[in-house]
């Protein structure tokens, strides 16, 4: 696996006990080197070099299928059928190339000519969710703006033009995402029943749009084409429900850290309304310092070396740490610093072949909501401080706040 390796504690005990802020352990963590190993053999890759070479080698796997694991698992019998089916069934983002690239470039051309024509409705939803605060001298940012923005602005990309099915989609997309914090147990009965509520309403939606197009998301992706390629049905449920779920919570979790932290330092909020050009630079740096997701399970296929020199064998586990490579001393200056000025470039995103294909639209979508909010909210301030340390918990459930009035759009 690796030339005398640093041992460190398991990554699931750690989080375990760390859960509220695990920023002092990766640091912890990466003074004893870029890549680390946990107690059950699994490699912790932490630094930004490796990290990003690790997610470009085409010798490292998404398929847990690839593992040492698995592999002696399947030897001795232990893997079932519907085990198997499962990983067979999996969504594109959990695929290796060359099937990987299929189902990203197909879906990917449909998602970003539209992706990157929704400057108007993304400003649209979030002025029509300032003008519902505008009534009162208070409210939950979090709940009311923050969260609610990604969705809608979603809706609105798929062509969802009902008020009621978007506050559907929004409260399935919420509750299957928190089901994914193992601190936040739920029944996996009740999990099934709302994935499946969800999955059925795509499932309608689809037929809809194969019936009568139009022009949105869902129209697209049907309609894509790559010589004689194109998506099946199932593709197109599974591409919308990844879309859905994955891109609604990061995004609400970029723009709640964003609020909080223009509430919480007045100089900083002053300068992004004296300077609004910066706020492509302020979402970069809360991308860097606050990632939703905080590590990305890979698993080697054959072997290969990282740049720092540590050498995977085929069949290890190994875990990204996002959030530790993003505050890696040897590629940021201060890296615990939050710098709008910063141009070294973050891994929030990834990178390589499962680059996110959200980028683009989660970066506009929280520029317009920052920007908007201070624009038009007059003398915000918090209600009441928030529990914990907001850029280690990686995103807000609630956030009161109070202002003076709420400014006329325009």
């Amino acid at each position: 696996m690796l030339m005398q390796p640093a041992i460190v504690d398991r990554i699931e005990d750690m989080y375990v006990k760390h859960q509220a802020d695990p920023y002092p352990v990766y640091r912890e963590w990466r003074d004893k080197g870029p890549v680390v190993v946990d107690a059950d053999g699994k490699v912790i890759v932490l630094g930004h070099d490796d990290a990003k070479a690790a997610l470009a080698d085409p010798a490292v796997s998404v398929d847990p299928r690839d593992s040492r694991w698995y592999q002696q698992r399947a030897a001795a019998g232990e893997v079932s059928a519907e085990e198997e089916q499962r990983y067979a069934d999996a969504p594109f983002i959990e695929l290796n190339p060359p099937e990987h690239t299929r189902h990203r470039l197909l879906v990917g051309q449909a998602f970003a000519a539209h992706a990157a024509r929704a400057a108007e409705p993304t400003a649209q939803v979030v002025d029509a969710l300032l003008d519902r605060l505008a009534g009162g001298t208070g409210c939950d940012v979090v709940r009311e703006y923050a969260y609610a923005t990604p969705i809608r602005v979603l809706c609105a990309l798929f062509g969802i033009a009902d008020e009621d099915d978007r506050q559907r989609v929004q409260d399935w997309s919420h509750f299957i995402s928190r089901s994914m914090d193992p601190s936040n147990p739920v029944d996996p009965a009740e999990v099934d029943r709302v994935s499946g509520e969800l999955r059925g309403y795509l499932e309608r939606l689809v037929d809809a749009r194969a019936a009568e197009p139009g022009n949105d998301v869902v129209s697209a992706m049907l309609a894509s084409r790559s010589g004689d390629q194109r998506l099946t049905r199932a593709e197109v449920v599974n591409g919308l429900w990844l879309l859905v779920v994955s891109g609604h919570e990061t995004t609400s979790s970029l723009i709640a850290s964003g609020l909080y932290s223009l509430l919480t330092e007045p100089a900083l909020a002053d300068r992004m309304r004296a300077e609004p050009e910066k706020m492509p630079g302020l979402v970069d740096e809360l991308l860097r310092l606050t990632p939703l997701v905080q590590c990305l399970w890979r698993h080697v296929k054959r072997d290969t070396t990282l740049p720092s020199g540590a050498r995977l064998r085929a069949g290890d586990s190994m875990v990204i740490v996002l959030a530790q490579a993003n505050r890696d001393p040897e590629r940021f200056t201060d890296p615990d610093r939050l710098d709008p000025d910063r141009t070294e470039q973050h891994l929030s995103f990834g990178a390589g072949p499962h680059y996110c294909l959200g980028a683009t639209l989660g970066r506009l979508q929280a520029n317009l909501a920052l920007s908007a909010f201070l624009r038009r909210v007059e003398a915000p301030e918090l209600a009441v401080e928030p529990p914990g340390t907001p850029r280690a918990l990686g995103g807000l459930t609630s956030l009161p706040i109070r202002y003076e009035r709420v400014l006329p759009a325009g």
